[in-house]
This record gives structure tokens, C-alpha cells and sequence, in this order.
């Protein structure tokens, strides 16, 4: 899991972007990420390469740049957002079982009635019918 926390201290103490990378020089070999609108002097970040192996491609310091910390700061706001959702959902839908388990029992209930009182009317006898009168009255407890 995420140390969203963490994450969040991080961003909040880096420098504000938006970034983007401002010079690749084949000679030099250097790839620098920068907040936007800032001169060359505040560059927060450049990365040299020797000869032979890069250290960063462009893919990477593209990447880097646009995942500077007003980005990371939003991501983070936006799952923050989603958990709190989430547990809205939860408590509705918690409910909303609670109210059908309810509504299902009393359906029961009501089908147990509608049994009795079916078969109060058809018994013949008074003993059978003292017998669905008791069933009829259980019912209705």
C-alpha cells in the first residue's frame, strides 16, 4: 500500500511545479527539470551522463517532469476523495441490505399469515379449528 501520508510531506516540501525538461544537449549529455518559467539558475535538477550508458532517457525526464509535485498533490486529493466516497457507498449499501433483510422477514411473516388464515378457512371440525386459530395467532406474534 501507498504511504499517501508520506507521499503527501514530500510533494508539499518540493519545489512547486509544474516542471519540464528544459535542455537535452548531446554534447554536454545533461537533462534538466526545472519549474516552469524559471531561469536557468533555478534549476532543481539535472542529471549528467557519461559516454556510454545514459543515466535518464528523455521518456524518464519527461515522465519526472510531469509527475512534479502540484500533479502528486492532486493524484493524492483525488484518492483521498475516493476513499471518503467509498465509505459513503459502504454505509449506503450496508443499509440499504439492512432494509431488504428487514422487508424479507416481514414478507415471511406476512407469507406465514397468509398460510394460517388459508387454512382457517378451509379446516372443518372445531378441533382443527381451534388448531389453525393457534396457528393463525402464532403467526401474528
Amino acid at each position: 500500500m501507498i504511504d499517501t501520508k508520506a507521499l503527501r510531506e514530500l510533494a508539499q516540501k518540493a519545489t512547486p511545479g509544474p516542471w519540464l525538461v528544459e535542455t537535452f544537449t548531446p554534447e554536454l549529455r545533461e537533462i534538466c527539470i526545472k519549474p516552469e518559467g524559471a531561469e536557468t539558475k533555478e534549476i532543481i535538477g539535472c542529471l549528467f551522463r557519461g559516454k556510454s550508458t545514459p543515466v535518464l532517457s528523455m521518456d524518464d525526464a519527461d515522465y519526472i517532469a510531469a509527475a512534479n509535485p502540484e500533479v502528486v498533490l492532486a493524484l493524492l486529493d483525488e484518492i483521498d476523495r475516493l476513499r471518503a466516497d467509498n465509505v459513503s457507498t459502504s454505509k449506503l449499501l450496508n443499509d440499504a441490505i439492512d432494509l431488504v433483510e428487514k422487508k424479507n422477514s416481514q414478507l415471511v411473516r406476512l407469507r406465514k399469515i397468509e398460510a394460517a388464515a388459508r387454512n382457517l378457512a378451509k379446516v372443518k371440525g372445531r378441533h382443527n379449528s381451534e388448531i389453525a386459530m393457534n396457528q393463525l395467532l402464532e403467526s401474528l406474534k
